[in-house]
């Protein structure tokens, strides 16, 4: 539903110098930043997707594989990252203090962009599957990630530079800087794919590094239960998988049975 003002759509909206990334009567959209927004179609083609607005032209991701590499690419440049590196148990280490990550700038801001990952060896071929992946940091906002058709995700970190701090935590850490997101993502797909994480859930202040952690974005109940239904299931794997969702406005009205019955620990919610 747009706001308006008269007959004029409002493109943006202030608090004093603060903007207004979204606006909610009850678990309903009335306003949202940047205007309209046309939800993603889902990819199962073995690579993760970034869906980044026109004015974002510089974004950082670190990601793991089992092949040690990844390469990020906006479909003119590609740039590799990892080497070495593969899923290891102290995964919050991995994304909270950016290890090994790519980044990839100098975009052109004349179109909205989908940023691709995916695993591959030292020289850029294509070969094996992400296992980790988490956005560091952008020059501007996310609209929205894929990781639909993964073999197995460990962790997707994507939390807001905001969801952190306050008493907030994540496992083993004392403070998360790294993470410098805005509160911009408004969906998430994974069909088919499992978020597995064997550690403890975390909560109700401290949150485990693995599984799924978005808090602090902006998806609304139907982002999350769709979401909660593109999951893969993780019952036969064990641990906790958690998914952490606090701080998204959707979470007063989503349904986190639906991943519950798939073997996942939905936190914040």
């Amino acid at each position: 539903m747009p706001l308006n003002l008269g007959s004029g759509a409002i493109s943006g909206a202030y608090v004093g110098s603060n903007a207004v990334t979204a606006a909610y009567l009850g678990s309903t959209s009335v306003f949202a930043a940047g205007g309209s927004y046309t939800p993603i179609t889902p990819n199962t083609d073995n690579r993760a997707r970034i869906y980044l607005p026109a004015s974002t032209t510089s974004i950082v991701v670190g990601a793991a594989s089992t092949s040690s590499s990844f390469a990020i690419t906006d479909g003119t440049t590609t740039v590799i990252g990892g080497g070495g590196y593969n899923y290891a148990g102290s995964v919050h280490s991995y994304y909270l203090h950016g290890y090994r990550p790519a980044t990839l700038s100098g975009m052109s801001s004349s179109s909205p962009k989908v940023i691709e990952v995916y695993s591959c060896n030292s020289s850029g071929t294509p070969t094996g599957n992400l296992n980790v992946l988490g956005l560091l940091d952008t020059s501007g906002d996310v609209d929205a990630i894929d990781v639909s058709g993964l073999t197995i995700l460990y962790a997707l970190a994507a939390f807001s530079s905001s969801a952190y701090g306050s008493g907030y935590t994540k496992t083993g850490q004392s403070s998360n800087t790294s993470s410098s997101l805005p509160s911009t993502i408004r969906e998430i797909r994974a069909v088919g794919t499992p978020i597995h994480y064997t550690g403890g859930g975390g909560g109700p202040t401290t949150y485990a590094g693995g599984g799924l952690d978005i808090a602090g974005q902006q998806l609304d109940a139907t982002a999350l239960d769709n979401l909660y239904t593109d999951l893969g299931s993780v019952s036969s794997y064990g641990g906790t998988n958690p998914l952490i969702v606090r701080g998204n406005p959707g979470t007063s009205g989503d349904t986190p049975s639906i991943a519950t019955a798939k073997g996942y620990t939905v936190y914040g919610s």
